[in-house]
C-alpha cells in the first residue's frame, strides 16, 4: 500500500516538472519571437533603442527638432522621452517612423535647465524607463537680464560665504541654494559656474555675474544672458 501511495507521488511531481518546462519553453519562444512587445523585438532584452539627433543647446519656448532613423520603427510610433536630473522620463513628442525607420518630431520645452532625451519604441516593452539606451544631453537655456559686479567688494564673503575676488567665478541668485551649477551663455560664449551669493537687488535684473564671470563671457554692461540651472553641488563650507 505504502508503495502504491509513493508511486502515485512521484508520477505527480514528474508530471508537475513536465508542465514547468513547458511553460520555460514557451515563455523562451514568446521572448524570442518579441510576443508581448507589440511584435518588435527587444533590445539586449530591454526594448528597443532608437538613435536621436539633435542640437546640443535649446531655449525656452523655441521649438527643438528632433530626428532619428533605425529600420526598427518602421511602421511604429516612436516616444521621445526627455528627464531633468532625478526625475523621471517624461514623453514630450511623439512620431511615426515611415517605411525605412526615420522619424521626426519637435519638442518646446517649457524650463530651463541640463536635459536628457531619449527615443524608444512605444510598443510594450520599449516604452519602460530602461530601454532607452545612451541618451542625448541638452542644455535648455531661459533668456534673463544680468548685470555684474566686483569692484568694492572684493575682500569681503559672500552671502554663501565665498571670499570675493577679481578672479572669482560665480553668480549670485535670490533663491537658488547656494552651490547650485549655471551654465551662462552670451554671443557664443559658455561657462558654467555656482551661485555664490544672494541679489541682485536691482528691478528687472534676475541675476549678477561676478567681474570674472562676465569677463569670461564677454559681458560689460546689463545685458540679456541665456542661464541653464544645472545641478546643486554646494562647495564645502558654504552657507545655503
Amino acid at each position: 500500500m505504502r508503495t502504491d501511495r509513493c508511486t502515485s507521488a512521484l508520477s505527480a511531481l514528474l508530471a508537475a516538472l513536465a508542465l514547468g518546462a513547458c511553460a520555460v519553453a514557451a515563455a523562451s519562444a514568446a521572448a524570442d519571437t518579441g510576443a508581448g512587445t507589440g511584435g518588435v523585438p527587444a533590445a539586449d532584452g530591454k526594448g528597443a533603442s532608437l538613435a536621436l539627433s539633435s542640437r546640443r543647446s535649446g531655449w525656452v519656448g523655441r521649438t527643438l527638432r528632433l530626428a532619428g532613423a533605425d529600420p526598427r520603427a518602421a511602421g511604429h510610433t516612436v516616444l521621445v522621452q526627455a528627464a531633468v536630473p532625478n526625475d523621471p522620463w517624461t514623453t514630450v513628442a511623439t512620431a511615426a517612423g515611415d517605411g525605412s525607420g526615420a522619424f521626426r518630431a519637435s519638442w518646446t520645452p517649457t524650463r530651463a535647465g541640463l536635459y536628457s532625451i531619449r527615443a524608444v519604441l512605444a510598443d510594450g516593452q520599449a516604452g519602460e524607463a530602461s530601454s532607452g539606451g545612451p541618451p542625448r544631453t541638452i542644455t535648455v537655456y531661459r533668456r534673463v537680464v544680468a548685470s555684474w559686479y566686483g569692484p568694492g567688494f572684493y575682500g569681503r564673503r559672500t552671502a554663501c560665504g565665498v571670499r570675493l575676488t577679481r578672479a572669482t567665478m560665480g553668480v549670485a541668485h535670490r533663491r537658488l541654494p547656494c552651490g547650485t551649477l549655471v551654465s551662462v551663455s552670451y554671443r557664443g560664449h559658455r561657462v558654467t559656474v555656482p551661485v555664490i551669493d544672494r541679489g541682485p537687488y536691482a528691478r528687472r535684473v534676475s541675476w549678477d555675474l561676478t567681474s570674472a564671470t562676465a569677463k569670461a563671457l564677454g559681458v560689460s554692461v546689463t545685458s540679456r544672458v541665456g542661464v541653464a540651472p544645472i545641478a546643486a553641488d554646494p562647495p564645502v563650507g558654504a552657507r545655503r
